[in-house]
C-alpha cells in the first residue's frame, strides 16, 4: 500500500521509476539471507534532470534520486535524500 501511494505520489511531480532493486530478492538469491522487505526504487524527473546535466555534467554520478521503501518492525519506511543538498 504504502509503495503504491509514494509511487502516485512520485508520479503526481513529474517523476517516474527507472530503476527498481528488490534488495530482500537479492539478499537470498545471492547470499541465502532472509530480511524484511527492502526495496530501492530510482525515480527520475526527466526534466530536472536534462536541466542539471546541462549545468553540471557529472551529476550524473547523482541520477536517479534513490528512495528506499523498506519493513522495520510493523512499520513501512520510506527514504531519501533532499535533492537540494
Amino acid at each position: 500500500m504504502t509503495e503504491h501511494a509514494l509511487r502516485d505520489a512520485l508520479k503526481q511531480q513529474g517523476f517516474g521509476i527507472i530503476t527498481e532493486i528488490d534488495v530482500q530478492r537479492t539478499m537470498k538469491e545471492k547470499l541465502g539471507i532472509s530480511q524484511e522487505p527492502y526495496k530501492i526504487l530510482g525515480a527520475c524527473n526527466p526534466e530536472y534532470a536534462h536541466r542539471a546535466l546541462t549545468i553540471e555534467p557529472d551529476i550524473g554520478v547523482l541520477l536517479s534520486c534513490n528512495v528506499t521503501v523498506r519493513a522495520q518492525r510493523e512499520e513501512t519506511v520510506v527514504s531519501t535524500i533532499l535533492p537540494t543538498a
